[in-house]
């Protein structure tokens, strides 16, 4: 491969991968299995994806789920983890970001973005989802947990103690 360069990675196991990267500026790195990074210095490591152009557009960070098959309804695309250590030092998933599809039908696909945390004991509960609609243009934003006494939607930091049917009515909408 003309221009190319190797790159091999060693493991601790003394196995080692090996890829190709183009030596020009558009460089793609294909790796295959899993990749990690660990810093002890505070905020590090980071990933950067810094884009150049002159245009408007920026980086994509983007989660691909292709099994070589077709996809299904409860299919989740992507997620992001929110990890850290409770204070007995047990590493808790704190949150979490999770892509799911909906309705995978060709030409009428929908997804959700659902919004998770931790709660009273860990238990990770969904607090909000994003869900697109079967009619074009459409979502809904739902606020899984609200129940007007505890938990749920917050305006200006106040607690919305009213349900949605009395929301309508305050509206003016027949329920």
């Amino acid at each position: 491969a003309t221009g190319s360069r190797q790159l091999k990675i060693t493991g601790n196991d003394g196995s080692t991968a090996t890829t190709w990267i183009d030596g020009d500026s558009s460089a793609n790195l294909t790796f295959k299995g899993n990749l990690s990074s660990s810093s002890a210095t505070s905020t590090n490591p980071i990933v950067a994806l810094t884009n150049t152009n002159t245009d408007a557009n920026g980086s994509i960070l983007r989660f691909i789920k292709d099994a070589g098959e077709a996809g299904a309804a409860n299919d989740i695309s992507g997620l992001i983890s929110f990890y850290a250590d409770d204070a007995g030092e047990n590493n808790q998933e704190f949150a979490r970001i999770q892509g799911n599809v909906i309705d995978a039908t060709a030409g009428g696909e929908e997804g959700s973005l659902d919004f998770h945390v931790a709660e009273y004991d860990g238990t990770l509960t969904k607090g909000m989802s994003i869900t697109g609609l079967s009619s074009d243009g459409n979502i809904t934003v739902d606020i899984s947990t609200h129940d007007g006494s505890a938990g749920g939607l917050k305006l200006g930091g106040t607690l919305v103690t009213a349900t949605a049917a009395e929301l309508n009515l305050l509206d003016g909408s027949i329920v």
